[in-house]
């Protein structure tokens, strides 16, 4: 009985073992001239292609402001202009997954530094509070030090793309 058992398991396992073969001789023959097609697809494809030019991307006016109109006494226009994107310095202040928390964090650093501008920024899945706009380095460390003293021990500088400010002073009086 256990003899007879085990041929007929034997023959199962056989019959159902040669049927697999076929199938998987039928499946992978229609795949071939699927797979050279992506091999050679993927030689010739080329990311960069597919790049935007960052000049044009962060200089880029919309049509809008590229049309000066003087408007009437009774048509109050108002533009905002976005500022020129430049690489520059911020210092990054918090980072958290809640975004109510981190604009509670971005509140509370602005009424500390009024002066300054503190922006949240999306890095999925992380939003990263950072404040200023530093063309060097050396300016952005003034802030940090300023906020490692004010309970911001974790503050550091990172770089960035920062909003291109018209420079400060006198214009050279003296």
């Amino acid at each position: 009985m256990r003899l007879d058992f085990f041929i007929l398991l034997m023959v199962l396992v056989m019959v159902g073992c040669s049927g697999g073969s076929a199938t998987r001789n039928e499946s992978s023959a229609g795949t071939t001239d699927d797979s050279d097609e992506l091999a050679a697809y993927e030689t010739e494809f080329r990311p960069s292609d597919y790049d935007a030019d960052l000049d044009e991307y962060f200089n880029k006016k919309s049509a809008v402001d590229s049309v000066t109109e003087t408007p009437s006494d009774s048509q109050a226009v108002e533009q905002e202009v976005e500022p020129e994107a430049i690489q520059g310095y911020r210092v990054q202040l918090f980072s958290s997954t809640d975004f109510e928390e981190a604009n509670a964090k971005k509140a509370e650093a602005q009424s500390l530094f009024p002066e300054e501008k503190f922006y949240v920024v999306y890095d999925a899945p992380v939003y990263k509070i950072r404040g200023g706009n530093f063309r060097t380095r050396f300016e952005a460390d003034k802030l940090s030090k300023r906020l490692g003293e004010r309970g911001y021990r974790n503050a550091w500088i990172v770089p960035d793309k920062i909003e291109k400010l018209p420079p400060t002073g006198t214009g050279g009086q003296k």
